[in-house]
């Protein structure tokens, strides 16, 4: 009895050891070790060709339920060494292709879980490949280009309009490490839950000052404390009126409207960075701001971006890209303000909203219709718009 046992363990040992090792056995099988120095070594050259092999699902002799119901008795890394003893035209591949094979096999069967700190650039990784929408369709690539652009550094105030979820802000504050500020400008109640999820520093955090866009236009404006109480937002004003050091704009609005507002808070040589889907609107502001001689290095770029392979004699681009992320318009600021061809027009239709007197009314169409004719719009036409734009009001 005692040799009996003794010969049926050393039988289950053996088949163990057969279906544990499928892959480094049988005729034409390259071992793992092999494999990993066919991997790094950039001088080898493969001993067999795939040009008779048949490359469809007949060469596995294992159905899909099969495999399933493997996995779940043996685990996946033992399911891949049985598929890959059941397949008739391994053992027959060269050696690159061996290698694909389990690199696949592994990707379908093994499930595994990586920790990844929650960095900006893991983040908007993972983010970009889920639902890229929630960025504007901001890439890491893209991202760093605007903190390039835009000069972000340490001791520094950058002023941030963004409505990609707080990511741009997090990734601004990251940059400067807790020395300088970060104005971050929200239009009405948008959601910034990105910056509480990227892991910050107390001091890159406290570096953050959210305030909402509309008090750009309230900075000069005196506060009466008596009517009004405490001014909080009384320290982001001063801020803004000594000046910001960069801007980055990254927001879901027209761009043009935005950048008229906060383009006299910069200061003197300050850079910008604004990123858009679309390149239209960014065009006609680069144009704007060619003609007024506002800035200089005005450029617009379309930002791309493509995956390399990187191994020892085997290094090239990756056959599929990412094909469009979105455009930056960059430049370095020089004069003190962009005239604003819409401003004066804004400010008639302001009093023409019903909140003026009926002679303000009447004095703000006849300007109106006087800028429109000088403007090249017939009366007939300037008298149909104003009719129009009253309408609206």
């Amino acid at each position: 009895s005692s040799s009996s046992s003794s010969s049926s363990s050393s039988s289950s040992s053996s088949s163990s050891t057969s279906s544990s090792s499928a892959v480094v056995s049988g005729p034409g099988v390259t071992s793992e070790m092999e494999l990993d120095k066919v991997h790094r070594d950039p001088s080898f050259q493969p001993t067999r060709h795939n040009a008779e092999l048949n490359m469809d699902q007949s060469s596995q002799k294992l159905s899909h339920e099969e495999i399933l119901k493997l996995r779940a008795q043996v685990g996946s890394s033992s399911v891949i060494d049985v598929i890959t003893a059941n397949s008739e035209t391994f053992g027959r591949k060269n050696e690159y292709s061996q290698i694909k094979y389990l690199q696949n096999k592994e990707r379908v069967h093994l499930q595994k879980t990586v920790l990844l700190p929650m960095t900006v650039a893991n983040v908007c990784r993972y983010y970009h490949s889920k639902n890229p929408q929630k960025l504007l369709g901001l890439r890491p690539d893209s991202l760093s280009q605007l903190l390039s652009y835009a000069n972000v550094r340490a001791g520094t105030n950058q002023l941030v309009i963004e409505s990609a979820n707080g990511l741009v802000t997090a990734a601004v504050a990251e940059r400067l490490g807790g020395f300088g500020r970060v104005l971050h400008g929200y239009v009405n109640s948008e959601s910034s839950y990105l910056l509480n999820m990227v892991a910050l520093t107390k001091e890159m955090r406290q570096s953050v000052m959210p305030f909402p866009t509309n008090l750009v236009s309230l900075v000069n404006e005196p506060w009466d404390e008596a009517e009004f109480g405490p001014d909080r937002w009384a320290h982001v004003k001063r801020l803004l009126r000594e000046g910001c050091d960069g801007l980055i704009m990254c927001s879901r609005f027209e761009p043009d409207a935005m950048f008229n507002a906060v383009f006299p808070i910069l200061g003197k040589a300050a850079p910008f960075a604004i990123f858009s889907e679309y390149a239209t609107p960014l065009a006609n502001l680069a144009m704007r701001l060619k003609n007024e001689k506002c800035a200089v290095d005005v450029q617009l770029s379309e930002t791309w971006f493509r995956e390399h392979q990187v191994l020892p004699g085997r290094t090239h681009p990756m056959m599929n890209m990412h094909g469009h992320s979105g455009y930056i318009l960059s430049g370095v600021k020089v004069a003190p303000f962009i005239p604003d061809p819409t401003g004066a027009r804004s400010d008639l239709l302001t009093m023409m909203s019903g909140k003026s007197t009926a002679t303000e009314s009447n004095a703000a169409r006849a300007s109106l219709l006087s800028q429109l004719v000088k403007e090249g719009t017939s009366d007939e036409q300037g008298q149909q718009q104003v009719a129009k734009k009253q309408r609206k009001s």
